[in-house]
């Protein structure tokens, strides 16, 4: 069932953007993400490709690896990326599998740097300035998914 004229199914949307949204704004106002929903929505993405979509096989394994790689790099480098980023690409991941997922992410980290890029040249920002990323990954999730 396709949405519009985007390439993801309803399901995926609505995880998507049930999800996104309110950690877009948390990680903008707090700059925190709640780990205990990505971990329970990451479950129930494989519980409904699993049980509904029949889609049990090993693609789903390397659906994570992206986001897990990202886990890892946050563990060893902790001032590069966030362990909750990192888990919201573990999610995305989980639903929409990891070709659409590194698009999504090229999208959003080319969008973080150009806006950074911007708020630079600008003096509204300098280079120490931590940027919160899950609204990039919204902006990108919701760009790529139309493409």
């Amino acid at each position: 069932m396709q949405i519009i004229k985007g390439n993801l199914e309803i399901w995926q949307w609505l995880m998507l953007l049930t999800v996104l949204l309110p950690m877009a704004v948390k990680d903008i106002k707090y700059r925190k993400i709640n780990g205990y929903i990505c971990l329970v929505m990451i479950m129930v993405s494989f519980l409904i490709r699993v049980k509904i979509k029949q889609d049990a096989d090993f693609t789903i394994l390397l659906d994570l690896i992206p986001g897990v790689l990202m886990y890892v790099l946050s563990k060893l480098s902790p001032r590069s990326i966030g362990e909750g980023d990192a888990l919201v690409l573990i999610f995305i991941g989980s639903v929409v599998g990891y070709m659409k997922e590194m698009q999504f992410l090229i999208i959003s980290v080319f969008l973080a740097g150009l806006i950074a890029l911007i708020l630079f040249a600008l003096k509204k920002v300098d280079r120490d300035t931590k940027l919160p990323f899950v609204p990039f990954l919204s902006v990108g999730v919701l760009a790529g998914g139309f493409l």
